[in-house]
């Protein structure tokens, strides 16, 4: 492992997003140090995201909602798996239980870990637990549409396999987990029979 040497860190930002400003020398390719370098991070935890079949309807659960950002770049409302934030010390199996529950309504009984990976590691620290659910009628607990104190109003939307596949192909869904997701899933078709 190649050497990192901190030399000061602070937040800039401590709030639901938090910011970091490091100063620190780094091992380069050619086994010298770098200069000082000045770097941020954008610290707001990891999160949990699933791609969920429903059984009976043959459909993913795809959920639609406000985002900031996108509205900053766009229409606003875009169309994403289901996520959410992962807890300090919280099961990330049971965290996307939990947010499955609280976005759809649906609470499903087993979920496959399908892969972690980083956002965005040139900024952000956040990583994303990926998992595949199944769910029934039988594991509908409740309406959905998120929780009201954090200001979710979520629309729920189903996909059939094909709709998904192409909707991720043709831009439709721009959300990197949820294209994540689609890649896995064209591998992995033989698992929502």
């Amino acid at each position: 492992m190649k050497k990192v040497n901190i030399l000061n860190r602070k937040w800039l930002l401590e709030d639901f997003l938090k910011v970091e400003e490091v100063q620190l020398e780094f091992e380069k390719v050619d086994g010298e140090m770098s200069n000082k370098v000045r770097l941020l991070s954008l610290e707001r935890g990891d999160a949990v995201a699933a791609l969920i079949w429903h059984s009976s309807l043959q459909k993913f659960m795809i959920t639609k909602q406000f985002r900031l950002p996108a509205y900053n770049k766009g229409e606003g409302w875009i169309l994403e798996i289901i996520a959410g934030g992962l807890k300090k010390g919280e099961d990330p199996a049971e965290a996307i239980k939990r947010e499955v529950e609280e976005e759809v309504g649906y609470l499903p009984k087993e979920v496959e870990h399908i892969n972690t990976f980083f956002v965005s590691p040139g900024g952000s620290s956040e990583r994303i637990l990926l998992y595949f659910g199944k769910v029934d009628e039988e594991d509908k607990v409740h309406d959905g549409g998120g929780l009201d104190d954090e200001n979710e109003d979520i629309e729920l939307i189903y996909f059939s396999a094909d709709e998904f596949l192409i909707a991720v192909e043709n831009g439709t869904i721009s959300d990197a987990k949820s294209i994540i997701a689609g890649l896995w899933l064209k591998s992995n078709l033989n698992k929502i029979s």
